[in-house]
């Protein structure tokens, strides 16, 4: 009879715990659908804003054939994106030069300066959508708009995707540019014209 009662005790608590680990996986997936609710929602339903702690334009260029990466941040601006009508979709989005960083303090003095991007004149970075289209590729769009450094405006067009995420939607996407176009840097035997510069974009 004692044997008996403990394999029931046994039994009994092997359910609990089995209906506690559901009650917790279910918790889990409910939290993890709502999260995804909420970010599909925010596509369609408001203008979003970059979450500036995590948004930044990150850049590539070679000097003496060394790459040499940076960052600006600070971003600002206002988002709008519906995949289901992409004409309704607007970017307008725009990147502190004060900000920039190489990681090299000297070097980022330099580069605020006239020669480079002039960055008491001309404050902000501003990419600006004129259309949003669809991409031949599953999950990719197509950004064509306006990319305005210092007082000069050129014509772009890249590729982007975005990823829901329960603190946002992470829009990224590449391009190159040629700096001489927007007056930075002018002419050097030692420093690449291409300069390649990559968005990671958190939207709420």
């Amino acid at each position: 009879m004692f044997v008996k009662a403990v394999t029931t005790l046994k039994q009994a608590i092997i359910i609990d715990f089995t209906l506690l680990l559901k009650y917790v996986t279910m918790k889990k997936v409910f939290g993890l659908i709502m999260g995804v609710v909420i970010s599909v929602s925010a596509l369609s339903q408001k203008t979003m804003a970059p979450v500036n702690g995590n948004s930044k334009v990150s850049f590539t260029i070679a000097n003496f054939g060394i790459d040499t990466d940076g960052s600006i941040t600070g971003l600002d601006g206002k988002i709008t994106f519906e995949p289901k009508n992409l004409a309704a979709s607007v970017f307008n989005i725009t990147a502190a030069v004060n900000s920039i960083n190489t990681g090299n303090d000297r070097r980022d003095g330099h580069l605020k300066k006239d020669d480079f991007f002039d960055a008491e004149k001309f404050p902000v970075i501003r990419l600006q959508s004129t259309r949003i289209g669809a991409s031949q590729k599953a999950g990719e769009y197509i950004f064509i708009g306006e990319l305005t450094m210092k007082d000069v405006t050129k014509t772009i067009s890249f590729p982007f995707t975005y990823i829901l995420k329960p603190e946002g939607i992470l829009f990224t996407g590449n391009f190159d540019i040629d700096r001489r176009d927007y007056g930075v840097g002018g002419n050097s035997a030692t420093m690449s014209d291409k300069v390649r510069l990559s968005l990671s974009v958190m939207a709420k």
